[in-house]
């Protein structure tokens, strides 16, 4: 049990949102 885990879930909750912004730009440009 580690105190960070509240910031770390914001943090991953970050980067998958980030991901999937960048799969979806990737997923449009590769439509053109």
């Amino acid at each position: 049990p580690h105190d960070a885990s509240p910031l770390f879930d914001r943090f991953s909750d970050m980067v998958s949102e980030y991901l999937a912004d960048a799969q979806r730009a990737l997923v449009r440009g590769g439509e053109r």
